[in-house]
């Protein structure tokens, strides 16, 4: 298993509706806001960094709102 976390930027006023999105993704485990930098933190779960890579192209950066991404990643010891 291998966890990573995705700071999502989005367009201004587009918080909610990237979150809504979000939560549809079943690869999706947790949305946080934060403030700052970028405005949502993404936790996401996959079997492997390839996995994670396509979570994140194919599904969080093709989201209408998501104008930035960083994918913060790591793995069970």
């Amino acid at each position: 298993m291998t966890v990573g976390f995705v700071l999502v930027k989005v367009h201004s006023g587009g918080e909610l509706q990237a979150y809504n999105k979000l939560k549809s993704v079943s690869d999706v485990v947790e949305i946080y806001q934060i403030f700052g930098e970028f405005d949502l933190i993404v936790k996401i779960i996959g079997d492997d960094f390839e996995s994670i890579a396509n979570i994140v192209v194919h599904k969080i950066r093709t989201i209408d709102e998501v104008i930035d991404t960083k994918t913060i990643t790591g793995m069970e010891l």
